[in-house]
């Protein structure tokens, strides 16, 4: 089943969100525009206005671009808000579905699956599809299409500074993506880790008589610290990668202004 299986099913469980869809959809494209026409804006100002030292045409063009700020960020937050509610909904929708399939299980499931392992699964795991869908499938499209409008923008402006800062798209793209792979068996890992230790949990509150019986509170302890450091390790290795993720972006951001800077330097030195 792949992944666009996957986002499709999840979209099933919010056809009845529809309403905030449809406000999600709407705010998408003034922020798209607002987004577009604001470097245009700032272009304008400086070439049209502040080199020529037209004080009153500079207000109004300010005032334009604080209108494209403000109605980007409105826009911004109505797209965001709405698929969060869709992204609630359909968790909550979800987790009854789950539920309920779980109680239509045979009873011989249960012994071999821990309930603390199924409790995991129906919790944590839910919540982290919930925020992979709001805060990262759903904002991701907005931020492409900027990217791509934002990009014919510069195309028009000047395309020879474009040409030079997409010189390191290609390397920067191919590390993101062994990264990226990299960073999902990690958090595959850590969740496998987590049900685990939670399935221990569950178990050992259930018999906490029998371990008080025959006196392995010790032994118990270091069975679930073991447990735990499993988790914390892999914990640690999403950290890692997350560092590295966003600090090989951030670095990137300032390699493309050097180039800018660079290469427009360099024209403005040879005429």
């Amino acid at each position: 089943m792949t992944h666009w299986h996957l986002l499709f099913q999840f979209f099933n469980h919010s056809r009845s969100q529809w309403k905030w869809g449809l406000i999600g959809l709407v705010a998408l494209p003034v922020s798209l525009f607002c987004a577009m026409i604001l470097p245009w804006l700032i272009v304008e100002a400086v070439d049209s206005y502040i080199a020529a030292g037209d004080l009153e045409g500079l207000y109004r063009i300010v005032g334009f671009i604080f209108l494209a700020v403000i109605g980007g960020y409105l826009c911004d937050g109505a797209y965001t808000y709405s698929f969060q509610v869709i992204a609630r909904h359909a968790i909550t929708e979800v987790r009854e579905k789950l539920f309920s399939h779980v109680l239509r299980l045979p009873r011989s499931y249960y012994d071999y699956h821990p309930v603390g392992l199924l409790l995991s699964r129906l919790t944590s795991d839910t919540e982290a599809v919930e925020d992979a869908f709001s805060s990262g499938v759903m904002t991701t499209i907005p931020d492409v299409l900027k990217a791509f409008l934002l990009l014919g923008t510069l195309f028009l402006l000047s395309w020879e500074l474009t040409v030079a800062c997409l010189v390191i798209v290609p390397p920067v793209t191919l590390g993101l993506h062994l990264l990226r792979r990299r960073l999902r068996q990690v958090y595959d890992a850590a969740r496998e880790a987590l049900a685990k230790s939670m399935a221990f949990l569950q178990e050992c509150l259930n018999g906490i008589q029998t371990i008080k019986i025959y006196s392995a509170e010790t032994k118990v302890v270091r069975q679930y610290s073991q447990k735990n450091q499993q988790f914390l390790h892999w914990q640690k290795q999403a950290n890692i990668g997350e560092a590295i993720l966003f600090s090989t972006v951030e670095g990137v951001t300032i390699i493309a202004v050097g180039i800018i800077l660079w290469t427009g330097s360099y024209f403005i030195v040879e005429g």
